[in-house]
């Protein structure tokens, strides 16, 4: 899925225009206006907080996350959106259950659990206006699928580091720490 109607990834994760707009002169395309923070930027290309970690920020949607947050705020949130692109799950409400499904498949402690199922009560709340076989059979597989997933990885929460592993491909982590695609 693109980030902006007129860009896509290509297979080396950098951002390109698409294939509509190539035909065009180049000063005749529109400009996507992508303004990443200067901590998204200046990280090389193709590591673990590259090309994923832009395309997660775009499709978040955020238009203050590169003002007006103080530093414990943006470390918070960018600890919690490392999550969401190692594991590959989104930041919607059924995303965010996926995560934490997943966090308590890995043996977290009992916080994870009362998140989880905080998560789950707000996850019900935005689905109500959906079909019933919508919420039973796609949700709960998901989630499901999202805690034995969890329960195979090695993964633990409470030695996540993210900023120690920055210079390291995503495909390199998610081995390290056995997360299946």
């Amino acid at each position: 899925m693109a980030p902006h109607p007129s860009l896509w990834f290509n297979s080396l994760g950098m951002l390109q225009p698409s294939e509509v707009e190539q035909t065009e002169p180049v000063s005749s395309r529109p400009q996507p206006k992508l303004n990443p923070p200067s901590a998204v930027t200046s990280l090389p290309w193709r590591q673990m907080f590259s090309c994923q970690w832009v395309e997660f920020l775009v499709k978040r949607r955020s238009s203050d996350w590169a003002s007006g947050w103080d530093q414990q705020k943006w470390s918070w949130w960018s600890y919690r959106a490392s999550l969401h692109v190692l594991t590959g799950y989104g930041s919607d409400p059924l995303g965010t259950a996926e995560l934490y499904a997943f966090l308590l498949g890995a043996g977290n402690d009992v916080s994870t659990v009362s998140t989880c199922l905080s998560n789950l009560c707000t996850l019900g709340w935005s689905f109500a206006t959906t079909p019933a076989h919508r919420r039973l059979s796609n949700v709960w597989l998901r989630l499901y699928h999202a805690y034995h997933r969890g329960r195979h990885s090695w993964f633990d929460l409470r030695y996540w580091q993210p900023q120690s592993l920055e210079d390291l491909p995503l495909e390199y982590i998610r081995r390290w720490f056995r997360i299946s695609d």
